[in-house]
């Protein structure tokens, strides 16, 4: 291989590489938020929740669930949305 045809492949290969790098950092937010908020979960149901009628405490936990689905939804959605750019 000549010198001409590794300098083609170079771009690609720094595509590839950013784009594995916001893979793992969306996985790895992924992980952390899904992990927090069963923390949240556990401990809310463990010490908070006793103020609170069962309306009350099922409303907190979905709005804290579509806030969380809200946040993850940001993170796929910006990376889905870097190969349709690309794609165009």
């Amino acid at each position: 291989m000549d010198r001409d045809e590794e300098r083609a492949e170079e771009p690609v290969r720094n595509r590839e590489n950013e784009a594995m790098s916001g893979l793992r950092w969306r996985i790895i937010a992924s992980i952390v938020l899904g992990t927090a908020w069963l923390i949240f979960v556990i401990l809310y149901l463990a010490f908070w929740s006793q103020g609170f009628d069962l309306f009350q405490n099922l409303a907190i936990l979905i709005s804290s669930l579509l806030a969380l689905g809200a946040a993850l939804a940001v993170y796929w959605v910006s990376y889905g949305l870097q190969f349709a750019r690309r794609a165009w």
